[in-house]
């Protein structure tokens, strides 16, 4: 079976671009918390609307209705807007200072991990929504006097004490998310679920058949082909794969993608390959460039090897000297051994592009398993070899990812193995430590050649 070109979801590069931008603004501090208040600002109108029609209606001596006069209700309404406004601060600096936490003692990569935390977005919305709606409901208050007559919008000021209560429910629940959510397994949980999420997205069970390598060798001519050059430097966020395809399957010319998804590009070096080079104008170049999406740093929206360097630099963090913490690191190796069973179960879409015919369109750059080892393992090899446990715990975790993967993925992972033994020989001069480490992967170290 081939692939044919414009099978997919059909995704424009437009589109492609709103979503990476949607997703960096979905995760921002401001947007939920700002459409509370406009929905908090909405609210007020509407209820001093009502307190109106009530006062028409004499409707408005219930029992469960605020019983005092102007005055009274003025005095009540500044106290919960002072009050808010004060709390409001206090949540914003144990943010703040989460964050800096977070950055200094794991990772500045997990605070978009923070920022975009929904019960965060929901306290603030909370309080800045009820100061929004306390200042609005007071400014419809009417005193006797000067030829206008009184107005206490009860129900108003009603509905402002429920909102003080749901704010002091939101204040508490938020201090207990909180400290919860700055631990260390806490922290290291989500960010392997999501990247669990983000392999099963990104490489289904099974899409189309894959093209001999031998057949593309005979099909990529890049000595007759064309650089298409970016025009800015970034990060690469995401590819719109469709409209490429689609591109080239109605302009008759094939390309290869010269970087991966998450790589940095400079400006002026090469984004893709197409040939034959006659068939790429400068009109198509654009229409080329406007599929790649850059950043000023990766995301998780289309990398799947983010959230592996995420886990890598919490465990590389907590095997720094600063704070020693080796339990941390072995965590984070545990989890690392748990996302790379998923993936080499998982088989990645074809890197290759047909059209029905069999003509190749395009070439992609996919995020291998012995690449996703390599993002997992060196850098904590790196750092952490000279603790025995440590290193032992690697080889652990390579020896079980080994029992859950296809034999045919063996390679990488027996090639970790070598290396973290060696490195540890190199720091351990202890003799029992040495054999304590060599008994954590028997069946790995045991093997010949890659």
């Amino acid at each position: 079976m081939r692939v044919a070109y414009g099978s997919g979801k059909g995704r424009r590069a437009d589109v492609t671009r709103f979503e990476t931008i949607w997703a960096e603004v979905r995760s921002s501090l401001w947007l939920l918390p700002s459409l509370m208040m406009l929905g908090a600002i909405l609210l007020a109108l509407g209820t001093i609307r009502l307190d109106r029609a009530a006062t028409a209606w004499e409707f408005d001596e219930a029992w469960w209705m605020f019983g005092g006069g102007a005055e009274e209700v003025r005095s009540v309404l500044s106290a919960i807007a002072g009050g808010i406004m004060t709390v409001t601060g206090v949540v914003f600096s144990i943010t703040i200072v989460a964050l800096q936490l977070a950055s200094s003692q794991f990772t500045p990569r997990v605070l978009r991990r923070f920022t975009s935390d929904r019960v965060n977005h929901v306290v603030l919305g909370v309080l800045i929504g009820t100061f929004a709606y306390a200042i609005l409901v007071q400014r419809s208050v009417r005193s006797v006097g000067a030829g206008q007559q009184e107005f206490v919008p009860r129900i108003s000021v009603t509905l402002a004490l429920v909102l003080v209560l749901a704010s002091l429910v939101a204040l508490i629940f938020f201090i207990s998310h909180v400290s919860r959510i700055i631990q260390a397994s806490e922290i290291i949980d989500r960010i392997t679920r999501e990247t669990r999420d983000q392999i099963t997205r990104l490489f289904p069970e099974r899409v189309g058949e894959p093209v001999p390598e031998s057949e593309i060798d005979t099909i990529r001519d890049r000595e007759h082909g064309r650089a298409i050059l970016s025009t800015e430097s970034g990060y690469l966020q995401a590819l719109d794969e469709d409209t490429l395809i689609d591109l080239a399957g109605r302009e008759r010319f094939a390309l290869e993608m010269a970087v991966g998804i998450g790589e940095f590009v400079l400006r002026g070096a090469p984004l893709a390959w197409g040939w034959p080079a006659d068939a790429i104008d400068e009109a198509r170049e654009t229409a080329v460039r406007k599929a790649f999406v850059f950043g000023r740093e990766r995301t998780a929206y289309q990398d799947v090897e983010f959230g592996l360097i995420e886990l890598m630099d919490i465990a590389v963090r907590a095997l720094s000297t600063s704070y020693n913490d080796a339990t941390t690191a072995m965590i984070c190796i545990d989890r690392l051994s748990e996302l790379l069973a998923e993936l080499g179960n998982r088989e990645p879409p074809t890197r290759f592009r047909t059209d029905p015919d069999g003509r190749l369109l395009f070439i992609a750059r996919r995020t291998t398993f012995a690449r996703a080892v390599e993002v997992a393992f060196d850098q904590i090899r790196l750092h952490g070899t000279s603790n025995p446990g440590v290193a032992r715990r690697m080889l652990e975790a390579l020896e079980r990812v080994a029992t859950r993967v296809p034999p045919q993925l063996h390679g990488p992972l027996a090639l970790e193995a070598r290396q973290v033994l060696r490195a540890t020989e190199l720091a351990v001069g202890d003799r029992v430590d040495l054999e304590f480490v060599r008994r954590a992967a028997p069946t790995l170290l045991a093997r010949k050649g890659r």
